[in-house]
């Protein structure tokens, strides 16, 4: 993430994104607004994960808080059911919350 947003990296030069949580963020529930925010308010960066997310040529993956991440972007279900990708806030997306068991786990509430 420094070097996207630094500049340094450019995501042009990849077929793939994974975005792997755990450790880079608090291993919590909503722990990937932060993240999401660094995408969505840094223009340049938003445009090149859209350009990903657009390519037919490409994947992604996301695990733990990276998936997290994705329904935050619009990405899951997919910005074309409903999801408006960097907007925020968008209530047909998913979010993830506690599980009955009050666990650190999270089930996807749609």
């Amino acid at each position: 993430m420094s070097d996207l947003l630094s500049g340094l990296v450019s995501l042009d030069e990849f077929r793939g994104i994974a975005f792997v949580g755990g450790f880079s963020y608090p291993d919590v529930l909503d722990s990937a607004k932060g993240w999401s925010a660094s995408i969505r308010f840094n223009q340049p960066l938003l445009q090149q994960v859209q350009a990903v997310y657009n390519r037919s040529d490409t994947f992604s993956l996301g695990v733990c808080n990276g998936c997290q991440l994705m329904a935050l972007l619009g990405w899951v279900p997919g910005a074309d059911v409903g999801g408006s990708l960097g907007a925020g806030g968008d209530q047909s997306q998913p979010r993830f919350v506690h599980n009955e068991s009050s666990g650190l786990n999270a089930v996807l509430q749609v």
